[in-house]
């Protein structure tokens, strides 16, 4: 009998020590629960401080007034043409690549951080708004894979395109060759947006007057350095892929399709941004390398290139 009553309260024991250690874990977890919770308020705090600091840090400082007198002074100092202006024009667009670089980095640690393999779908592609965005946010790099080259070669885009590159970015562009065939710029042009060229001639003109702008706008840049980061090729066949990368990010576009199954409104042409460490990036940066090895080179040019007349009173292609 004796035995039975301390069985017994052994077993009350052992379930008043379970029970507690039960009670102990619930109030641990909870605890690790609130200190969580807490810390991720604390953290979402900060990051709104953070964030309120920056706004109001930027319009302290009028960051965009001083950007805007920045690309003011570099437009004037170009109109010189001594040794001492171009200098300063050099070091002015390098601390306008900084400041625009430094906002970029401050405003990128206020958004949520997306997955690698993130991929997102927006509008605009190739609109110039795009172009512009592209050229003055770069930090290292730009490729480009396209076909007709007509919104990169404008004066203006130009222009920006050697500002970039006199901050340091590398620049690579792929356009259609305008000695493809026929057969090949009938194709092309199949996918071109209105006002769009109906024959090969057509196409082979207009493709023919933005290679000589690009060829001669960068003919007519002093500064060497800048020079040398801009490489320009062309293709015989219609571009594999719209394509246009800006540091780590590619832009993939649908110029390829036909002009018809396209939105009319340039500015309503949707693209894809991904990520070039992703498995996607990576399969599309692979298709640009392909396309830029069996390029022609044209820009810096190779000697050993022969030149053909140009047509429409526009300067010799290569």
């Amino acid at each position: 009998m004796t035995d039975l009553k301390d069985s017994r309260g052994w077993m009350v024991q052992l379930s008043i020590v379970e029970f507690t250690k039960e009670i102990i874990a619930i109030l641990l977890s909870t605890a690790g629960l609130i200190v969580g919770l807490f810390t991720l308020y604390r953290i979402q705090r900060v990051a709104k401080a953070q964030q309120e600091e920056r706004r109001i840090t930027q319009e302290l400082l009028d960051v965009d007034q001083i950007e805007f007198d920045i690309k003011r002074v570099i437009s004037k100092l170009k109109e010189s043409n001594d040794p001492d202006s171009l200098e300063l024009t050099n070091d002015l667009s390098q601390r306008l690549g900084a400041i625009r670089g430094t906002r970029r980095a401050m405003d990128q640690s206020t958004k949520v951080v997306r997955d690698s393999d993130a991929v997102t779908m927006e509008s605009g592609f190739f609109c110039n708004n795009f172009v512009d965005q592209i050229i003055d946010e770069t930090t290292s790099h730009i490729d480009v894979m396209t076909g007709s080259t007509r919104l990169i070669s404008g004066f203006y885009t130009m222009d920006k395109v050697l500002h970039a590159c006199e901050r340091g970015v590398h620049v690579r562009i792929i356009g259609i060759d305008p000695l493809a065939s026929d057969e090949i710029l009938i194709d092309a042009a199949r996918t071109v947006s209105p006002p769009a060229p109906t024959t090969a001639d057509e196409y082979r003109e207009l493709v023919l007057e933005n290679h000589n702008t690009i060829k001669n706008a960068v003919a007519k840049w002093e500064n060497n350095v800048a020079r040398s980061r801009f490489e320009y090729r062309v293709h015989p066949g219609v571009p594999r892929v719209s394509f246009a990368r800006s540091d780590e990010v590619i832009c993939l576009g649908f110029l390829q399709f036909f002009r018809d199954a396209q939105p009319h409104n340039i500015n309503d042409r949707h693209y894809i941004r991904i990520p070039q460490k992703s498995s996607l990036g990576q399969v599309i940066n692979k298709h640009f390398e392909i396309g830029w090895e069996e390029a022609k080179q044209i820009i810096p040019q190779d000697e050993g290139m022969n030149s053909m007349p140009a047509q429409g009173g526009t300067d010799d292609v290569q």
